[in-house]
């Protein structure tokens, strides 16, 4: 490895230091109460480290915005992935053929879910793999389907420099699966429930901290430019989604993807704020989709903007 190699490496591991410090003490005592001193502090690095790779707090603080959103980016991107596994499945068992380039659920031998051929079966149709193994959050949803049968998951805090392709929805002469009605006895609904609990998985401070960049970012022109920027990739990134699944399962919106996409993110943001709120003060771990949000209220309101 070239020098130059070894430095930027290093560069990116002080970058992801400082940001983890920083989601600290901003969770601890807020953004507009967090100075530079104390982020160095807390990662362990001297101010140099910090003045080295950034000029002032302002520029430290709309690169932090971008890492925030990075991370619900990359999970986003394991649920994608998951999805479009899901459906490969349902065209799959649809047709009653097992396609030739290897798209089965399981290789021949395979005997865990990190070695399960579903990584190929997406590549083929989606353009993209992924690998790894599966998280749990010991709030799952119950399915009449094995478990063992999912996708696997990927880190929940993708690092700054790290690479992830964006999957593709599959082509439009994809096959269309049988079209779900969004209802807890629903096995495919059942699969993409699945999908969004076990990934979108984020702990107390990093809900709070997001929460209070908003605020932040309200009371300060120059960071609502960068957060909206990165909202509108987020809701982008979510648009496509969703129309991967309508797009899939052969229905059409009342509303543009996009329109959506914003409802969905600001049910979701409201899901883990409440999430945060019944955890308290002083609770730790990962915040979770609760069951009764993903059965009742998230299929209620995509069932009401499906064209009858």
């Amino acid at each position: 490895m070239s020098s130059n190699a070894n430095t930027s490496e290093r560069r990116l591991e002080t970058i992801n230091r400082l940001f983890t410090a920083a989601r600290d003490e901003f969770a601890l005592q807020g953004i507009s109460s967090t100075g530079v001193n104390a982020i160095v502090k807390a990662a362990g690095f001297t101010r140099g480290a910090f003045y080295s790779n950034f000029n002032d707090l302002d520029e430290f603080l709309l690169s932090f915005i971008a890492y925030e959103y990075g991370i619900i980016r990359t999970q986003l991107k394991e649920v994608e992935q998951k999805v479009a596994y899901e459906l490969a499945q349902s065209f799959q068992t649809r047709s009653g053929e097992v396609e030739e380039t290897g798209c089965s659920s399981t290789r021949e031998g395979a005997s865990t879910t990190g070695e399960r051929e579903w990584a190929g079966c997406y590549s083929e149709r989606a353009g993209a793999n992924s690998s790894g193994e599966g998280a749990t959050d010991g709030h799952n949803i119950e399915a009449t389907a094995d478990e063992s049968s999912l996708p696997p998951t990927i880190a929940v805090h993708a690092p700054v420099g790290s690479a992830s392709s964006t999957p593709t929805p599959p082509a439009s002469s994809t096959p269309i699966a049988p079209a779900t009605d969004f209802s807890a006895a629903d096995p495919l609904w059942i699969k993409i429930m699945q999908a969004l609990q076990q990934t979108l998985l984020f702990d107390r401070e990093f809900v709070l901290v997001f929460t209070d960049l908003a605020l932040y970012a309200a009371r300060n022109q120059k960071f609502s430019k960068a957060l909206l920027e990165q909202h509108n990739l987020l809701i982008e990134q979510v648009s496509e989604l969703v129309k991967l699944c309508f797009d899939s399962f052969g229905m059409s919106l009342l509303v543009p993807a996009e329109e959506c996409s914003r409802l969905l993110v600001s049910l979701f943001n409201n899901e883990y704020l409440r999430g945060m709120l019944q955890q308290g003060a002083t609770s730790e771990g990962q915040i979770s989709l609760s069951p009764e949000f993903l059965r009742h209220s998230l299929p209620y309101v995509l069932d009401a903007m499906v064209k009858k």
